[in-house]
């Protein structure tokens, strides 16, 4: 591996995470602006691989959809909050139990979906989708506090 690439793997993977959730905001800010419908037709085929992107389970802003549903958008600002403030400022992290812990309601939140128990709710799904994100950012954060004290030993 490059040189370069191995000693700062954490910050380039970081700004790419940074540019990919920044890239969901894209579409609304180019309709707010009133620029090209371009910008929502590439954002939606970009985070088609990620997301079922359902018109029924999506949020919308001013007639403007995100490229992703509820549930994805959840857990996409509630990792890129969560790992704002961590880059900012190393906070203790979440122990593996709470970790596992805050997944649980979205992990309950899916099951009633599968058994048909009740129906889809875009303020649940983007909840408990934040509350996911927020833990997997405590798993990323925990990778990248590592990197920076591998570096710093070297």
């Amino acid at each position: 591996m490059n040189q370069y690439l191995e000693n700062h793997f954490a910050k380039v993977f970081t700004a790419i995470l940074f540019a990919w959730i920044a890239g969901l905001f894209v579409p609304l800010i180019a309709s707010s602006f009133h620029l090209s419908p371009a910008f929502q037709v590439v954002s939606k085929l970009l985070y088609k691989s990620v997301c079922l992107q359902l018109p029924e389970r999506t949020l919308s802003i001013n007639n403007s959809p995100f490229p992703v549903c509820a549930r994805c958008l959840g857990i996409y600002c509630g990792f890129g909050i969560v790992l704002i403030f961590g880059i900012i400022k190393k906070f203790k992290m979440m122990t593996l139990f709470v970790i596992f812990a805050v997944c649980f309601p979205m992990l309950i939140d899916v099951g009633r979906l599968i058994l048909h128990i009740s129906t889809y709710s875009k303020a649940a799904a983007c909840f408990t989708g934040g509350l996911f994100g927020i833990a997997s950012s405590n798993l990323y954060l925990q990778f990248y506090y590592s990197q920076f004290r591998k570096l710093n030993e070297k």
